[in-house]
């Protein structure tokens, strides 16, 4: 990885921290793979920005030991909503595999923020959020999501579809598309209904803005 260029670094981050993050999601998340995602998740937010912009070894070795854990984590409790959402148009609009992922991860968020509840003090502190939890009247979850929009930000990756070249006439496309990867929607803490994935992709398509979540 230590060749690896700042594009590439960024796709290749983006894909394990989605690895990571819809690992704590799945329902077959388990004590263990928590664990592991939680730590990953961690490594991943202090060094994916580094080495996108320096490369230096130390912040290209933590994405390394950030992606096997993430890798690890998954292999045992699944990927979930963002993947689908990701594979319902990477393919069709030619957009690399870690992009389309960081892009559907804040709405892979977003979306199941109401039945993770008792995960998110957790994955605000792997966040490095440590103020936040403090503050009693922060809505961490917002403060989650705001984080990955800013991380996507950073990495100049594309935050909405309309950005990757998506027509506002496919919507309806993507969402039935959606509905077809059964194997990742199964494994998603809730369930997605054909209104519901028309609703994800609309917004995926419109976009989420940063100061909103702030």
């Amino acid at each position: 990885t230590y060749t690896m260029p700042p594009r590439i670094t960024a796709s290749t981050g983006l894909d394990a921290l989605s690895h990571a993050l819809e690992a704590l999601m799945a329902v077959n998340a388990n004590p263990l793979t928590d664990a592991l995602a939680l730590q990953s998740i961690r490594i991943i937010v202090k060094c994916l920005p580094k080495a996108y912009k320096n490369g230096d070894a130390e912040s290209r070795f933590g994405m390394s030991l950030g992606s096997l854990m993430a890798g690890i984590a998954f292999a045992n409790s699944w990927v979930c909503l963002g993947h689908a959402l990701a594979y319902s148009f990477s393919v069709t609009y030619k957009v690399p595999h870690g992009v389309s992922c960081g892009l559907s991860l804040p709405y892979a968020f977003k979306f199941n923020m109401s039945a993770i509840q008792h995960k998110i003090q957790d994955i605000a502190e792997a966040m490095g959020l440590f103020k936040e939890i403090e503050n009693k009247e922060k809505n961490l979850g917002n403060l989650i999501l705001s984080k990955l929009l800013n991380l996507l930000s950073d990495l100049n990756v594309p935050m909405r579809l309309k950005d990757i070249g998506v027509p506002e006439n496919d919507i309806d496309k993507i969402a039935n598309k959606l509905l077809t990867f059964t194997r990742l929607i199964q494994r998603n803490p809730r369930n997605v209904s054909e209104r519901e994935a028309h609703n994800l992709i609309m917004e995926m398509w419109s976009g989420l803005t940063i100061d909103e979540y702030a």
